[in-house]
């Protein structure tokens, strides 16, 4: 922010002719150094790596928000959220692999931005469950 000088009257002796500069200074400097700033969130791990639809999936990191998301790619490319997403603190999320979730990066969305994960989550198929076998016995 560039400073603004405009010239102020003052009937203060000559020794604080300067003073209604050096306070406007102070001002513009207080308001702009001050401000807290948000940052796009940091994803640093997660595990675990890989995973069937459901598995729960922790992040760790930084600038996570209660109202933020953890986030999977989809088949076309796009985010989707995880399933029962939960903001335990600044520096951990936890959801479930989404249904429609695929291999690739997971993400952590907050107030500011969505940031990808530097690796992917591998979505694994479960191994077939057999529930029954007709006939029971053969020639």
């Amino acid at each position: 922010m560039k400073p603004h000088f405009c010239p102020l009257k003052t009937t203060l002796s000559k020794g604080f002719k300067f003073l209604p500069y050096v306070i406007i200074l102070l001002v513009m400097m207080a308001s702009s150094s001050f401000k807290a700033q948000a940052q796009a969130p940091v994803v640093s791990s997660f595990t675990p790596t890989s995973g069937p639809v459901g598995t729960v999936v922790t992040v760790t990191g930084a600038y996570f928000t209660a109202d933020g998301g953890l986030l999977f790619y989809d088949e076309s490319g796009q985010y989707v959220y995880a399933d029962n997403y939960q903001f335990i603190s600044s520096t951990e999320v936890r959801g479930q692999v989404p249904a429609s979730a695929v291999t690739g990066p997971i993400a952590v969305e907050n107030d500011v931005d969505i940031t990808d994960s530097g690796t992917n989550f591998t979505v694994t198929v479960p191994a077939p469950t057999i529930t029954s076998l007709t006939p029971d016995a053969g020639p």
